[in-house]
């Protein structure tokens, strides 16, 4: 949506114009411009694949803290749960 701030606001560009070659409808348009800035997007949370076995994994670091490293420095998952794991502090 930024970009039809641009085109209207800089480059001049009549709304009609705007509309016609983005493809979009004119009200979408005049919407955009009347904005100070676009639309934050958000999107829905998602379930993280090892969230099944977060449980079993928080025992087993619990009960053999030394393997934290080692063991995650070889996975190959995200480095957000990995972090969360052997964050300093965890108490394992």
């Amino acid at each position: 949506m930024g970009g039809i701030r641009h085109l209207h606001l800089v480059e001049g560009v009549p709304k009609k114009e705007i509309a016609r070659r983005l493809q979009l409808d004119v009200k979408t348009v005049r919407r955009a411009i009347g904005r100070p800035k676009p639309p934050a997007r958000v999107s829905p949370p998602r379930p993280r694949s090892l969230d099944p076995w977060r449980d079993r994994i928080e025992r087993w670091l619990r009960a053999e803290p030394r393997v934290q490293t080692e063991t995650f420095e070889s996975f190959r998952g995200g480095y957000p749960f990995r972090a969360e794991f052997c964050a300093p502090g965890k108490g394992w």
